[in-house]
């Protein structure tokens, strides 16, 4: 089933800018790499979430299809909720899905969603919508990298590490040091 998703940003990193500053032994308040360091931080956790197929920080999601089926896998992993599945229908208006309509087994590692009532849709690209709630879980109120798994955490932190160091330019040893920390978390794509 072919399948296109739409990524928020998360309002947070899995790594902070302090915690980087203090693996590199940079004073706290020294600024004049902070830039760097942070888009450091960004690309060390975009390889790290390419390479073991899930996404780390809370973000909204939506993942659309071309129809609705029984039984959908989705294609992002950890998936907290499901906020609404949206369609157009055969007039080609967009109606809600009711939740009384489909369930969902969210703890496997490919989220399985059921459609138990299939409703019409109109033959269009994208006409569906799967709006959820993807990332770890967080015990915070406010979401944030508490219940991401510290292996995960600590091959980011080495890949900054590393990034800035070599200015960008790391080695094959770097990049096979970094992927090794994060193959017990690695899945394949769907």
């Amino acid at each position: 089933m072919r399948y296109s998703i739409t990524l928020a940003n998360p309002d947070y990193e899995i790594v902070s800018l302090s915690e980087s500053k203090d693996d590199l032994e940079i004073l706290q308040t020294e600024t004049r790499h902070d830039n760097k360091i942070t888009s450091y931080i960004q690309g060390a956790t975009n390889d790290a979430e390419n390479f073991t197929c899930q996404l780390f920080a809370q973000r909204a999601i939506t993942i659309n299809l071309d129809y609705l089926k029984q039984y959908i896998s989705l294609p992002v992993h950890p998936i907290e909720s499901i906020d609404s599945v949206t369609y157009f229908d055969s007039n080609n208006a967009l109606q809600v899905l009711s939740s009384s309509d489909y369930e969902s087994d969210l703890n496997a590692f490919s989220p399985l969603l059921r459609v138990t009532s299939i409703p019409k849709t109109k033959n269009r690209l994208n006409a569906v919508q799967i709006n959820v709630i993807a990332g770890y879980k967080s015990n915070d109120i406010t979401p944030t990298a508490d219940l991401v798994p510290s292996a995960i955490k600590k091959a980011v932190r080495f890949k900054v590490y590393q990034d800035f160091i070599n200015r960008g330019g790391s080695e094959e040893s770097v990049r096979m040091s970094f992927e090794n920390l994060l193959y017990p978390y690695r899945h394949t794509k769907l």
